[in-house]
């Protein structure tokens, strides 16, 4: 694992990277479906480094890109609002943004703000299409 700045090229199949942030850290791990593991706080200062990390999600067409959101310890609307932009930008290109593994609070401001209506959020390997897990409550 290494630190690189999230403008660097996606990382290749099967390879770590990571991006820090005072307040947020991104592991990347390449391979199919790309994931992302966010540890820290997401805010309106670090929403910007998620944006940018996230940039080159969607390619190729029809690629899945997961978000574990299993070590945030803040999440904010700013946030919220950087992962919508990120679902609809590969939603249109063919391709699919999953939230997991978010804590029961993160569940709660995703149903509060009717984003759990939009984006794709699985929790203990299930999958939920537009909507959370239903077997445990928000």
């Amino acid at each position: 694992m290494h630190s690189i700045p999230t403008s660097s090229p996606s990382p290749g199949p099967h390879t770590t990277s990571t991006a820090a942030h005072r307040w947020l850290e991104i592991i990347v791990s390449g391979g199919s479906p790309r994931t992302f593991r966010l540890r820290g706080e997401l805010d309106c200062v670090t929403a910007p480094t998620l944006r940018e990390a996230l940039a080159g999600c969607s390619r190729p067409t029809g690629e899945v890109v997961v978000v574990d959101l299993g070590e945030v310890t803040f999440l904010s609307a700013a946030a919220i609002g950087v992962l919508l932009e990120v679902h609809r930008r590969i939603a249109a290109d063919g391709g699919r943004l999953v939230l997991s593994n978010p804590t029961r609070m993160q569940r709660r401001i995703f149903a509060i703000l009717a984003a759990d209506q939009v984006l794709v959020i699985e929790d203990a390997g299930v999958a939920r299409p537009g909507g959370v897990d239903e077997r445990s409550p928000a």
